[in-house]
């Protein structure tokens, strides 16, 4: 009989509550995103390597990192060659059965620890401290854990759940807006796939931050442009410098991940409901391949989401879903999204044809022979999934 599964999620507002956490286990060894050592990575190790005193006399984790692994994580290094380097470093540091990995940073880095920690000695176990919304509300929760293949993403890998994903808000609080907004599509993703309310309350929430980061642009771009009149170096503000203060965003996504977190326990295998977790990523696999990087994943699920809906219009009533019902798409329902998305930043339009996109999205590890299982939105808090042969697409969503 398969034990049932438990996505273990720990929220906190600092690192602190980490350290007790890492007292049940042997050593450590850290798996960490080089663009986060400084922020997150380096305290994490100074502390397990040396210890410092918690709020009693006794210090909490000392004495605990037996070695640290820095990556590149960009998907060009999500590789069998980054995976056998942190191993041969664990190797090489005598780390035994008993050790603990810990990924550090955004949805690379987790898929890449979790990947050697899995099968370093027939698998150790393995936890995460994810630093990117993404990572917080997707790609750390549930278990998916490999690396691309060549032109394939995610091709090899395998399912096996962290001992828990450390969700700490202060490093969202850094991160560049890109990457924000990245993060914001998994969030509205999840949101259409089993919470409507969610949905409007992050909409609205979201669509008045980026109203009021615009008018301070503006006012910032204002000041820029009457002092440059005196100085023709003055630099102009860009959307990516600064923070993003949305006091809401931790709540927003402690409810994302929540709703995840149940869909995998129900399904960890991905034999069936779990599958609803991809509405968006066959267009967006397929984007990001033929963008050659030059759109993030999140991008391209915002994309990918916006395609899924008119696909789900333009088969609605003329298909079935997989138990054989009648498939039924809400009409204007891509118009919202597009419009929804646009207002709060995040990308909408598709370049690519037709041609381009069948034949990247025939090499999705989703696909069957020709079949593939696309899901579909049936209206805000609602998708299904319907298998179509590739051959049948006949216009561009």
């Amino acid at each position: 009989m398969n034990e049932k599964v438990k996505c273990r999620i720990v929220r906190a507002e600092e690192l602190e509550p980490l350290f007790p956490l890492l007292e049940d286990f042997g050593t450590v060894w850290l798996v960490c995103d080089r663009n986060v050592w400084v922020r997150v990575g380096r305290s994490v190790a100074e502390r397990l390597r040396g210890g410092c005193a918690d709020s009693g006399d006794k210090p909490s984790a000392q004495g605990k990192l037996l070695g640290t692994s820095l990556i590149d994580a960009t998907e060009g290094n999500k590789t069998m060659a980054t995976v056998e380097s942190v191993i041969g470093e664990m190797l090489a540091a005598g780390a035994d059965r008993s050790v603990l990995v810990l990924g550090i940073g955004g949805g690379i880095t987790t898929d890449l620890a979790g990947f050697a920690a899995s099968i370093y000695k027939r698998g150790v176990r393995f936890a995460f401290v994810p630093t990117t919304l993404l990572a917080q509300v997707d790609a750390a929760i549930g278990g998916k854990n490999g690396v691309n293949f060549h032109s394939y993403k995610n091709m090899v890998g395998i399912i096996r759940q962290p001992e828990f994903t450390y969700i700490y808000n202060k490093p969202l609080k850094t991160l560049p807006q890109r990457d924000f907004l990245s993060g914001v599509a998994e969030l509205l993703k999840t949101f259409i796939i089993a919470d409507a309310a969610a949905y409007d309350d992050a909409v609205g929430r979201l669509t008045a931050w980026r109203g009021s980061m615009n008018d301070s642009m503006n006012d910032s771009m204002n000041d820029s442009i009457n002092g440059a009149k005196n100085d023709s170096s003055a630099d102009f503000p860009t959307e990516t410098d600064g923070s993003h203060p949305i006091p809401e965003i931790g709540e927003l996504a402690a409810r994302a991940a929540e709703i995840k977190a149940s869909i995998v326990e129900q399904d960890p295998e991905e034999h069936g409901l779990r599958r609803v977790l991809n509405l968006g990523h066959t267009f967006a696999h397929a984007i990001e391949k033929l963008s050659n990087g030059s759109r993030s994943h999140g991008e391209a699920v915002s994309v990918g989401i916006i395609l899924a809906a008119r696909l789900a219009e333009s088969l609605s009533g003329k298909v079935t879903d997989k138990d054989g019902q009648p498939f039924v798409c809400e009409k204007g329902l891509s118009a919202r999204f597009e419009r929804d998305f646009a207002a709060i930043g995040l990308p909408t339009d598709c370049s690519y044809t037709l041609k381009e996109m069948s034949e990247a999205m025939s090499k999705d590890k989703k696909a069957e022979g020709n079949k593939i299982n696309f899901i579909l939105p049936e209206k805000v808090g609602s998708v299904n999934i319907v298998e179509l042969d590739m051959m049948e697409l006949k216009e561009k969503p």
